[in-house]
């Protein structure tokens, strides 16, 4: 999220915006102006962004890819991959929604095109007293969003000295680089294949 002249601006791309705790997050830090870029150009996607204004009570500003295969080089390694790919890959579909779940600029459809609108952040405000989904409305009696903003790590290694110890001390402390081994290991008992 972050604070602009213009806004809160926040974003989740694609298929990320169909995950509801990474929206209720978005929402509970005054998200303004959502921005949610995407390649999906099915009629679906309307309906997604849509629903994201009016459940967030935000301005969505919807970029999605127009495409047509001569746009790609003909040098590139796997452009024969494409001669079995339609001329539209991608038919575009970039629209700006309003707090109310209405149109601010229609979907742009079969072409490049830059959007540009005018846009009422009093809207925001007016929409909210109808519905604040971390306002009155997010019932704190039964629900509750924990957010862990820790830097994780996606990968973690253990080592267990003990068992590492055991295997060089039962291989006669040969060198175990030499050999993949496997370890399974449950509680105090332990298998090595």
């Amino acid at each position: 999220m972050f604070d602009t002249p213009y806004g809160k601006i926040g974003a989740l791309i694609c298929w990320e915006n169909y995950i509801p705790l990474a929206r209720v997050a978005m929402y509970a830090q005054g998200v303004q102006l959502y921005i949610a870029p995407t390649a999906d150009d099915r009629e679906s996607w309307q309906s997604t962004i849509r629903h994201i204004a009016m459940e967030g009570r935000c301005f969505v500003l919807s970029s999605n890819q127009y495409v047509t295969k001569d746009m790609y080089l003909e040098d590139l390694a796997c452009y024969d991959d494409l001669s079995s790919a339609p001329e539209l890959m991608t038919s575009g579909g970039s629209a700006i929604v309003g707090p109310l779940g209405e149109y601010v600029a229609e979907p742009v459809w079969g072409k490049e095109e830059i959007i540009i609108a005018d846009l009422d952040m009093k809207q925001i405000v007016r929409s909210q007293f109808d519905f604040d989904p971390v306002g009155h409305y997010s019932r704190p009696d039964v629900f509750k969003l924990n957010v862990n903003r820790e830097m994780q790590q996606s990968i973690e290694w253990k080592t267990n000295l003990y068992l590492i110890q055991k295997l060089v001390s039962s291989s006669g402390g040969n060198r175990l680089s030499n050999y993949f081994v496997a370890v399974y290991m449950r509680k105090e008992e332990s298998t090595v294949i």
